[in-house]
């Protein structure tokens, strides 16, 4: 699997950013609280879905009521696109973000259609198996 570009919209330190990833190896450089890792966490959050702590609010960028990851990366010739969002229907109310994380999800390019809860890892390994 190769990432092709993650953006990110109002995750952690970034309010929108586009991070493209080349062939090749690529690092990612920066201080102290710039946003290195919370690429990882939005990679994760979008093609799996699942809270690295008991809610997603470590995810949603301080003050802000919504947020979006967008991944497309390619395996074996095919190019897949997830978005996957948050959004708080009240500022305070952190329960709701986490309950409410999976209604805003698409899933582009491959045979599953309609709203998809993400990949599971079983699903990641049918993908670079070439069964999907």
């Amino acid at each position: 699997m190769k990432i092709d570009v993650v953006q990110l919209e109002n995750i952690r330190s970034h309010v929108k950013s586009t991070v493209p990833f080349t062939s090749g190896f690529n690092c990612v450089v920066g201080g102290v609280g710039c946003g290195k890792s919370s690429i990882m966490y939005a990679v994760d959050f979008a093609l799996f879905g699942e809270s690295v702590t008991r809610s997603f609010e470590y995810l949603l960028r301080d003050g802000a009521s919504h947020g979006k990851v967008f991944v497309q990366f390619s395996q074996n010739g095919k190019t897949y696109k997830i978005t996957r969002g948050l959004f708080r229907e009240r500022m305070n109310d952190r329960n709701l973000l986490a309950r409410r994380q999976r209604r805003v999800v698409k899933l582009h390019g491959v045979k599953h259609k309609g709203v998809c809860g993400g990949f599971n890892k079983e699903r990641m390994i049918q993908v670079g198996a070439g069964h999907v």
